[in-house]
């Protein structure tokens, strides 16, 4: 519902209806914005549900949880986007805050892994039995490694050091989580694989994607 009333509103701007014709700025950033933030905290929580339709089985992607949180990233991104051909765009300059989408779809990410463990693989959805679940850390420690590794080579092409940054810092999460969770939590064999996995990825990294100079863009944001 929160996302459809975002969308609502985006239509109303785009289209110029009532009543968002009478302040138009006023309903894209402010309004929208207000409720971009009060949807992000429901986003979170939201991310703390498995995603059950009983008595209909569970889809990937198709259950009410996955449906709602995938509309609102949708509707966000389409508000950034018409933030962006706004002249009076008051985050113009925020290179921060325009990667709101890309967390929130690796939040939603990660709370889809913990919905399909629990659901294909029988693993209760609490936090202990999550924690505990070997195919669960192996699924993040990788998939985590591969995010920061796309990220990583995607701005050494562009020559974007924020993007970079943040790839290298996921993957400095994934060196962590390696040592303080999955050394002690995993077996013998998938931690083996694990660590042989994100170490080639480290590896394809230090090689193919060093940081870059960086761009004017974040040179104005840094300023």
């Amino acid at each position: 519902a929160g996302a459809a009333a975002l969308g609502l509103l985006l239509h109303g701007y785009r289209n110029r209806r009532w009543p968002v014709s009478g302040a138009p700025h006023l309903y894209l950033v402010t309004v929208a914005g207000g409720l971009v933030a009060a949807l992000s905290v429901w986003f979170l929580f939201a991310t703390a549900l498995d995603g059950s339709a009983r008595p209909l089985p569970f889809i990937p992607l198709a259950n009410p949880v996955d449906v709602a949180q995938l509309g609102f990233i949708l509707a966000v991104f389409f508000w950034f986007r018409a933030l962006a051909r706004s002249s009076k765009n008051p985050f113009r300059n925020s290179v921060h805050l325009r990667a709101l989408p890309i967390l929130l779809l690796f939040i939603w990410f990660n709370g889809l892994l913990a919905r399909v463990t629990h659901h294909l693989l029988g693993v209760r959805f609490r936090f202990d039995d999550l924690w505990e679940s070997v195919a669960l850390q192996v699924a993040y420690s990788l998939s985590w490694a591969v995010i920061g590794l796309y990220l990583t080579v995607w701005a050494n092409r562009r020559n974007h050091r924020t993007v970079w940054i943040t790839g290298a810092t996921l993957l400095g999460l994934v060196v962590i989580k390696l040592f303080l969770v999955d050394l002690r939590e995993l077996s013998t064999g998938p931690k083996i694989g694990t660590f042989l996995v994100v170490g080639l990825l480290l590896l394809i990294v230090g090689y193919q994607a060093p940081v870059p100079p960086g761009n004017k863009e974040e040179e104005k944001e840094e300023e």
